[in-house]
């Protein structure tokens, strides 16, 4: 249905066919650099990306080192990450990698890097089906500095944001895509995991209109 080229986007030298990711990668370094250029500027920023994929319910890190062999060549098989509950609320991913990145270019070559790890099979419906959620996620960091009464300056850590920007599979029915054995339970996956997510806003739209409801998002019964 074109979630993946959606998010992605097609040629990058058709300004039409930019997709969602590119775009914001653009606009956050344009505005990082509007705000560090302005007079008097007291904060800075820095920006980090991870890349991961919910891919039968577990958490790989498309942006990790790979292991290489005696000869160099890098070892196939994914990176697991185990996901707990962060000291202020939340998820974090344990030990999760997270690149630096100075420019948009660079946040588009570990998109490229992390999508040569991605789960992807042939299909009836699909020659390049994504068999897994892929979340790129983008970390702001700012550092702040505060001028004292007596003229001296503190640097320190201030606000910082994470973005998640999410490419889901899509729902599948295996008579019409024809996957059998391990595509198959990929599938069986991906579409139990929808369900849940959309268990999740239902709930929390019941919520929102009723701040009383007993019924609580079953956050817990999918990693995505």
């Amino acid at each position: 249905s074109g979630k993946t080229h959606t998010m992605l986007g097609g040629a990058p030298d058709v300004p039409e066919q930019v997709g969602v990711i590119p775009r914001i990668c653009a606009d956050i370094f344009a505005e990082k650099a509007a705000l560090e250029s302005k007079p008097n500027a007291r904060s800075t920023y820095a920006v980090e990306v991870g890349y991961v994929e919910v891919y039968n319910e577990n958490v790989n890190d498309l942006l990790a080192d790979r292991k290489a062999d005696s000869r160099g060549r890098p070892v196939e098989g994914d990176v697991n990450l185990t996901v707990v509950t962060a000291p202020g609320g939340g998820v974090l991913l344990q030990n999760q990698t997270l690149r630096v990145c100075d420019s948009p270019e660079a946040m588009l070559r570990f998109i490229e890097s992390g999508n040569a790890s991605r789960h992807v099979a042939a299909t009836k419906m699909n020659a390049r089906s994504s068999r897994s959620h892929a979340i790129f996620q983008i970390v702001l960091r700012e550092t702040r500095t505060t001028v004292m009464a007596n003229g001296s300056s503190v640097t320190g850590p201030g606000v910082s944001s994470r973005l998640n920007l999410v490419d889901l599979a899509g729902s599948e029915r295996t008579a019409d895509s024809g996957v059998q054995g391990k595509h198959f339970d990929q599938a069986v996956n991906i579409n139990q995991s929808l369900t849940v997510l959309g268990r999740c806003i239902d709930a929390l739209a019941k919520l929102s209109r009723n701040p009383k409801s007993v019924e609580r998002p079953p956050y817990r019964e999918s990693k995505l």
